[in-house]
């Protein structure tokens, strides 16, 4: 069956299932029904296509912490698009961030970053050249009422034909897997190519937003795409998502900004607007801090440690000492029980006296690997105590021995 026949039968399977009454009711009722004991379990003679259905429930499964809209209103999705799409959170942190009269997103998808986008933008286009998915967002988007999006089966190089004029905010989140599986980081490299777009869309747009693999190295960024009006680097839950540019005409020095993203909502934690603060430097290190995911990035480490009085343990690192615990710090901490210069028979004494028998070793600018570390302690990965090990500025072994808090 070839790529084209297999879309239909996938997109009428999917939408037949969340129309018929009978499928959709027994999906409802086991979203948090084992799928491997539902297909052994329940009769083969229902009145719909019961395979299809606990694929489906498998799905939602999957989708609870990314996608918690389409778990909770029953929506189309597919298996391969809820890999690669952005996580709701995300997608809701970039409505609040930007809005405008129309936008136009040249890679749709299953739209979930217009799903949000059209609560900020009054008018939003969106293209994507995959009708498959096309129908899926717009079976989508007629159960959430979204009136003010247009959804069009076309390839992103007619984008001129559809650009609404100056007032528009054009977004890219550009495939990173072009043709095959095999995953591309640079925006060179993935689909379509905007870098060949990008001088005629910063004249004829408001902004150009660019969605960039979270593996780009941000300076390569700031030397290879012109018009960067800020760069964001954003975590959820300590996980670097994306990397989002936002592009205008004109010349001014790129902002940089770290955004994390948890559960109690979203920090805009560093920028590099902030002013530098100076750090005093403590004498017992009773804690070790790691700024999150998003600040390191960036860039931002020491600038945001500074703000907290922290010191470094290492002049390029990003693990931080403090002699107490700082509030509103975002990142990972750890309260040191046993610190000192690195001396491997001694250390392994105290292991054995203290009967640790597993340990996580957290290593930088440290030329042994964790694994190396472990074996020449005797002990095994896991538990509940963590060995920070680093050289300091004399380049001299040190370790930190604690618990994460």
């Amino acid at each position: 069956m070839n790529g084209f026949m297999y879309d239909l039968v996938q997109r009428n399977e999917i939408i037949g299932l969340l129309e018929n009454a009978k499928s959709r009711a027994f999906i409802s009722e086991n979203l948090h029904s084992d799928p491997v004991d539902l297909s052994l379990n329940t009769s083969k003679h229902e009145l719909f296509d019961l395979p299809g259905a606990i694929r489906l429930i498998d799905l939602y499964q999957k989708a609870q912490s990314k996608l918690p809209l389409w778990v909770e209103n029953m929506l189309a999705l597919d298996r391969r698009s809820l890999e690669q799409c952005t996580a709701q959170a995300v997608s809701e942190w970039r409505c609040s961030i930007f809005s405008g009269r129309s936008l136009l997103e040249l890679t749709g998808g299953l739209g979930v970053d217009t799903t949000f986008l059209s609560r900020s933008f009054e008018q939003v286009r969106s293209m994507e050249l995959n009708a498959f998915l096309n129908d899926l967002a717009r079976y989508n988007d007629i159960k959430l009422g979204l009136g003010n999006v247009e959804r069009m089966t076309k390839d992103a190089s007619a984008w001129k034909a559809f650009h609404p004029g100056k007032h528009t905010t054009v977004f890219i989140d550009p495939d990173r897997r072009p043709g095959s599986d095999r995953r591309v980081f640079g925006l060179r490299e993935s689909s379509p190519p905007i870098m060949n777009w990008l001088p005629e869309m910063m004249e004829s747009s408001e902004r150009v937003l660019i969605k960039c693999s979270p593996m780009e190295d941000v300076q390569a960024l700031l030397r290879n795409v012109p018009g960067i009006r800020t760069l964001y680097c954003v975590s959820l839950h300590n996980e670097m998502k994306e990397i989002l540019l936002e592009i205008r005409s004109g010349n001014t020095e790129p902002e940089l900004v770290a955004v994390e993203i948890d559960r109690s909502g979203t920090h805009t934690i560093a920028s590099s607007d902030m002013p530098e603060v100076e750090s005093e430097g403590v004498g017992e290190v009773l804690f070790v801090l790691e700024p999150s995911t998003a600040i390191r990035k960036a860039g931002l480490a020491h600038s945001y440690a500074g703000r907290f009085g922290l010191k470094p343990l290492h002049p390029e690192g990003t693990y931080f000492g403090s002699d107490r615990l700082p509030e509103q710090f975002v990142g990972r901490i750890w309260s040191i029980e046993l610190q000192g210069k690195l001396n491997w028979k001694e250390l392994k004494r105290i292991m054995k006296l203290r009967e640790i028998d597993r340990i996580h070793v957290l290593r930088k600018h440290f030329p042994m690997s964790a694994e190396a570390v472990r074996k020449k302690l005797s002990v095994q990965e896991g538990g509940s105590t963590f060995l920070i090990i680093l050289l300091d500025k004399e380049r001299e072994g040190r370790f930190y021995l604690g618990k994460a808090i």
